[in-house]
């Protein structure tokens, strides 16, 4: 066995054939071993020659060394279902659910108690008013779907207005709404900074946008005038 690079001579074998009148000797032909070194690139990084036989673990040594374990997790399991069936079933016997019918809010209400709560807190005060017109906007356009069955919040302002274009209600409402909603979009997408007077415009306006497109009759409930004053 030889790891210095270069020529290394074995010499010949030496073999004694022995017959019952006379002793021979054969010699086998000397060799000559070259051992050359394993090219290196400077390039590459350090690694092993070959790299280690991969040997997987068969399901019969996992099972030997780990079968108490899962032995120990299938009782957990078993015994945790076990405890969640029969609480399951102890609520059902133990609870019968009743109807309870939930009296619908018509959208005018919704919108007009919002606008008093956002009203209250003043939130345009607030060195941000992006939080504010989202507020105000969500208010109008939830109140815009219940009333006319408009997609609004999905909606971009000129589809709203071209959309209210085709139902009766005054120009003076819609010129109010197209100001809220474009000075809305200028704060959400442009950064404008408005006025604490053109926030509390907007909200009275907002206000009368409701009060003036509520209808007359209303089934089971009659509309709430809410002041924005």
């Amino acid at each position: 066995t030889s790891f210095d690079s270069g020529y290394h001579a074995i010499p010949p074998f030496k073999i004694n054939i022995k017959s019952i009148d006379d002793s021979t000797f054969i010699e086998s032909n000397a060799l000559l071993l070259a051992v050359n070194n394993i090219e290196i690139l400077p390039e590459e990084e350090i690694r092993d020659i070959k790299p280690p036989i991969d040997t997987p673990i068969t399901w019969q040594e996992l099972f030997k060394k780990y079968w108490k374990i899962g032995l120990l997790i299938i009782l957990l399991l078993g015994a945790a279902v076990s405890i969640w069936w029969y609480i399951k079933k102890r609520k059902e016997t133990d609870f019968i659910p009743q109807e309870i019918e939930i009296p619908k809010i018509s959208p005018e209400i919704k919108a007009l108690e919002e606008l008093a709560i956002l009203k209250k807190d003043k939130t345009w005060l607030d060195k941000s008013t992006k939080p504010y017109f989202s507020s105000l906007t969500d208010i109008i356009r939830v109140y815009i779907h219940g009333r006319y069955q408009l997609n609004a919040m999905e909606m971009t302002t000129e589809e709203i207005l071209d959309c209210l274009e085709r139902i009766q209600i005054g120009t003076q409402i819609k010129s109010q709404l197209s100001n809220i909603l474009r000075m809305a979009d200028g704060v959400k997408f442009a950064k404008q900074k408005p006025l604490v007077q053109e926030c509390e415009i907007c909200l009275t306006n907002a206000f009368e946008f409701v009060n003036k497109t509520t209808p007359i009759e209303t089934p089971k409930e009659a509309p709430i005038n809410v002041s924005p004053e």
